[in-house]
């Protein structure tokens, strides 16, 4: 019954969150219709990168909370801005305000799990923590994902553009094709570009944008070979041809590496698992023999002197194990 009484109030929390999203939700379907009708004419292709930071200003939407005075304090900040850009990158369908509020609900609700339960103090703080990281974690984890694509769709792209420039096509023409023909996320990224110039944007502004938006060296090495041929002229399918060449011959390389240092890699992971099931077996067969090591003393300084040094250990590998290509 205690526990349950608990629960109450963290479940009517969670209905009252639930309740206020879905009206959020059909406050901003209008919106969201809107947005879909102005795609159809090139404008908002590349879903957030367009309403996100790191895009020319012409088309940079720089509302960032649907909320008067939460939008005009966010305008004033970096870390606002530094958020938008990541978001961008990640191309997460979501405003600055709308994933803060989001990040720090999560705090709330995981802070109140272990409450609930009637867990230690530290127990909360440690919940709300991982709440607030999380969703860093995964936005980390969706822009690596998508550069991943991004960089294995980039010889295709080039090569695509090649052949259309040899065929007679303008530049602008040749990114159109990618644009079409292509998968995501490598078209929306191409389409990002023709929608800033379509509305005025420069061209070489619109390339850096590009670059900024998607963190790689193989996309900043595209992007930097356009601007500087446009400047200066020269063969431009030429100079995609080339880069194509080296991209293959880097990735078949990268990939020779990851085998070579898979056995490395995998150790890493396995030292860093063991001692912790070893702990848990031993726990269950002979209980006894752990109880000394988990009293409070120098049983739980000695725990945490060697978490510490596992995790160092596991780091090291793995920077031996990274090898840059």
């Amino acid at each position: 019954m205690a526990i349950t009484a608990l629960l109450a109030p963290l479940v009517a929390f969670i209905t009252v969150v639930l309740v206020v999203m879905g009206l959020y939700a059909l406050l901003t379907q209008e919106r969201a219709a809107v947005r879909q009708r102005l795609s159809r004419y090139g404008v908002g292709q590349s879903g957030a990168t367009v309403t996100s930071a790191g895009t020319t200003p012409l088309l940079r939407d720089r509302k960032m909370s649907t909320i008067g005075a939460f939008d005009q304090a966010l305008q004033r900040s970096t870390y606002a801005e530094r958020v938008a850009l990541d978001l961008a990158r990640a191309a997460v369908p979501l405003r600055v305000g709308e994933y803060l509020l989001l990040r720090w609900l999560l705090v709330l609700v995981l802070f109140l799990v272990p409450f609930a339960f009637r867990m230690p103090w530290y127990i909360d703080f440690i919940f709300a923590a991982i709440g607030f990281y999380l969703p860093k974690g995964w936005v980390s984890s969706r822009e690596k994902a998508r550069v991943r694509k991004i960089e294995d769709q980039l010889v295709d792209a080039l090569t695509m553009m090649a052949n259309s420039l040899r065929a007679g096509s303008s530049f602008l023409q040749a990114m159109e094709m990618v644009s079409k023909e292509l998968p995501p996320p490598i078209s929306q990224e191409f389409g990002q570009v023709l929608a800033e110039v379509s509305v005025g944007a420069p061209v070489d502004e619109s390339l850096a944008d590009m670059s900024r938006r998607v963190r790689s060296y193989d996309v900043y090495l595209i992007t930097t070979a356009m601007i500087i041929q446009r400047q200066v002229g020269g063969n431009l399918s030429e100079v995609l041809n080339n880069i194509a060449h080296t991209i293959r011959e880097r990735q078949r390389l990268l990939r020779q590496v990851q085998v070579e240092t898979a056995e490395q890699r995998f150790s890493a992971y396995i030292l860093l698992a063991l001692p912790v099931f070893m702990l848990f077996v031993i726990s269950i067969l002979n209980r006894p023999y752990i109880d000394t090591l988990l009293e409070p003393g120098v049983g739980r300084i000695l725990l945490g002197v060697a978490l510490v040094l596992q995790i160092f250990g596991y780091f090291v590998m793995r920077r031996i194990a990274d090898v840059k290509v």
